[in-house]
């Protein structure tokens, strides 16, 4: 009898049918069904996606291989959720109408999520405290550097500026997984010109965007060496900057841990780990760009995309990527020469000697003062748990074998080396159990308002 009841009481609180609403093949809705709120956003940037029925719902589309067979109809606030149930294996997908049309999750489940805007982005933040005046601005100098690279005008980074990339600043992974159903730091979305990432500057995605806006025609698969390569080559990887992932891809590329041959092939690509992937893929880029116009790359790019999922499968021909040369690496921490570096005092724990730090293992936490800091760092919170977060700007960690530099404004690791790792094998100079470095130009300002040393 409690069965029975219990099953009413769902009855009279959601509205189940049968599907009723117009599926096409491809797994969306028609194009007259979406809310025009999503559809300016696939359109405003300019970027086409071939042979798609409904652009607009590039990656919300349900999988044609899955037969619904039911409809849960419910309320979430101003929107209307409707569930999709499987009875064969009892998946189901959601989707979000407002008004009977179909909006994606960015837009019914940001609702109340606040929002700034910067130069080129819109930051949509249920963690705004992250969000910092630093992180803004280097995202909006890393679009100008970037469509310097990749040939976009002037015209086109005003529409950029006008429009705004959508930049949704996600608590946690689980976050980012809620909103777009990938477990991942950061995505970024192509139906709606967006970057949905747990870290506050991913130009990772960035990247991806900025390659389809100049392509402006995209097919929606390409080779998975090009497709990524470029991203890490431009903006890096996971947190880390393209010179900490340059140097990471040349010592993995050196010691025959993995070769151009392997990483060119799209069927191989995804069965190895990203870790070794990305970074070979990204020097194999670095090297092709100098060695070749933006617009060459540009039309292998094109060459080796397509709409039907097998060209990800594709193998670039390896003939068509030089071997990178040794000279092709930035190095974001110089090693002095250890003769003629006084020592430390008996009660010094570091020292900046014009542009040397000599300084005992440990921590230098260091801001310059040019930036108003943010309210917290998840960064700071995953190296520092026990401590109160109060506004450093960088982290310096320092010992016998690595030298590492986090910038807490940005959540990104701008310089590293690591013995163990290094493609030159370099060794850091000790100076009576202290230890000697510097760092190349833009690591580090000119001028620090304060240096602590912490152990």
């Amino acid at each position: 009898m409690k069965k029975v009841l219990g099953f009413l009481f769902l009855l009279a609180i959601l509205h189940i049918e049968s599907i009723s609403l117009p599926i096409q093949p491809d797994g969306t809705l028609p194009a007259d069904m979406v809310h025009p709120q999503i559809i300016d956003r696939t359109e405003k940037l300019g970027i086409v996606f071939q042979n798609c029925t409904t652009p607009s719902m590039i990656g919300y589309n349900l999988d044609p291989t899955i037969r619904y067979e039911s409809e849960v109809w419910d309320s979430c606030g101003r929107f209307t959720r409707c569930t999709l149930m499987s009875t064969i294996d009892k998946s189901t997908v959601s989707w979000y109408f407002l008004d009977g049309k179909w909006v994606s999750p960015l837009v019914a489940k940001t609702d109340t999520w606040s929002k700034m805007d910067s130069r080129y982005f819109r930051f949509i933040c249920n963690r705004p405290g992250e969000m910092s005046e630093k992180g803004m601005a280097s995202l909006d100098g890393f679009i100008e550097r970037t469509a310097e690279h990749l040939g976009i005008t002037a015209d086109e980074l005003a529409t950029l500026e006008h429009e705004k990339i959508l930049y949704y600043l996600c608590d946690s992974v689980e976050s980012v997984q809620d909103l777009t159903g990938n477990s991942t730091r950061g995505v970024y979305i192509l139906a709606e010109s967006a970057i949905v990432s747990y870290l506050p500057c991913h130009y990772h995605e960035v990247s991806h965007l900025l390659v389809n806006f100049k392509l402006k025609s995209v097919p929606i698969y390409t080779n998975p060496f090009l497709q990524e390569g470029i991203a890490t080559c431009l903006g890096g990887r996971a947190g880390k900057t393209s010179d900490v992932i340059l140097s990471m891809g040349a010592f993995l590329v050196n010691e025959g841990m993995i070769d151009l041959n392997t990483v060119s092939d799209g069927s191989l690509f995804y069965s190895i780990d990203a870790s070794l992937t990305y970074p070979a893929s990204a020097l194999y880029h670095s090297q092709y760009l100098l060695d070749h116009t933006i617009q060459e790359y540009l039309d292998l790019y094109r060459l080796y995309s397509g709409n039907d999922p097998v060209t990800r499968l594709s193998k670039v021909p390896v003939t068509l990527f030089a071997s990178p040369d040794k000279n092709l690496l930035n190095e974001t921490i110089i090693f002095p020469e250890a003769d003629g570096i006084t020592p430390l005092a008996s009660d010094e724990k570091y020292k900046i000697e014009s542009d040397t730090i000599i300084c005992k293992p440990g921590w230098l936490l260091i801001s310059s003062g040019q930036w108003e800091a943010p309210e917290e760092s998840r960064l700071f919170e995953e190296y520092f748990p026990e401590r109160q977060y109060m506004g450093e700007e960088f982290a310096v960690k320092v010992s016998p074998e690595e030298v590492m530099v986090y910038d807490f404004y940005t959540g990104t690791i701008i310089a590293a080396y690591i013995a163990s790792l290094d493609p030159m094998q370099r060794v850091i100079p000790d100076i009576d159990g202290a230890y000697a470095f510097s760092f190349s130009s833009g690591i580090m300002p000119d001028t620090l308002a304060s240096v602590q040393w912490s152990e």
